[in-house]
């Protein structure tokens, strides 16, 4: 019960729940790092998630206060919005030079669909 009750007020602290999710991808940051060395190839994109998803996952878990009205669910929104457009902000630059990205750069291929929905957005929003 005290473990439960510890794990619930620390998810409600910014600092304390950015803590836990950096310890929570650590290892699999430290596996990947280690066979990124031996393989002698590097992921922008799987360093750039690992960079970036602590953050969001703090922020999900932290910012939004218990008593919420419309404005806080307002501002939780856009604190997790400029996160996620952060990250594809981020992951949209690494398309943009193509190569040296990824493992294997055909994978920036997938952002295709992506680049098109945003382009229709565009279009919908100019009219």
């Amino acid at each position: 019960l005290k473990l439960a009750r510890l794990a619930h007020t620390q998810t409600r602290d910014y600092g304390s729940a950015l803590t836990a999710q950096e310890q929570f991808f650590q290892a699999a940051k430290h596996d990947i790092l280690h066979v990124e060395k031996q393989a002698g190839v590097h992921s922008h994109i799987v360093a750039r998630l690992f960079e970036q998803l602590p953050d969001l996952g703090a922020t999900l878990a932290a910012d939004l206060p218990e008593e919420a009205d419309l404005d806080d669910l307002k501002k939780y929104e856009r604190e997790l919005m400029w996160r996620i457009v952060r990250l594809t902000d981020s992951i949209l630059q690494l398309a943009v030079t193509g190569k040296g990205a990824a493992y294997d750069d055909s994978v920036l291929q997938q952002l295709e669909n992506t680049l098109k929905l945003a382009k229709i957005v565009q279009q919908a929003n100019e009219v």
